[in-house]
């Protein structure tokens, strides 16, 4: 959290609580929501990656479940 919050402090003016300046500063996508910086595609990558190894872990405990019913 500490390399968070030096991100934070150190200019990064989207993450943080200046929030008249910042929606000029973004193009909106065609949904006519802000498009998301780069933290925040840090972020969503980090949570689709998180699911895609939950996804994976789940199949492999389903392969061992199955395994050991039929021992």
């Amino acid at each position: 959290m500490s390399a968070q919050g030096a991100e934070g402090g150190a200019g990064a003016a989207p993450a943080g609580g200046g929030g008249g300046g910042d929606k000029p500063d973004r193009p909106l996508g065609p949904d006519g929501k802000p498009i998301p910086g780069p933290e925040q595609m840090r972020q969503i990558q980090a949570a689709r990656k998180m699911a895609q190894q939950q996804q994976q872990v789940e199949e492999v405990m389903g392969i061992m479940n199955k395994n050991i019913e039929n021992v």
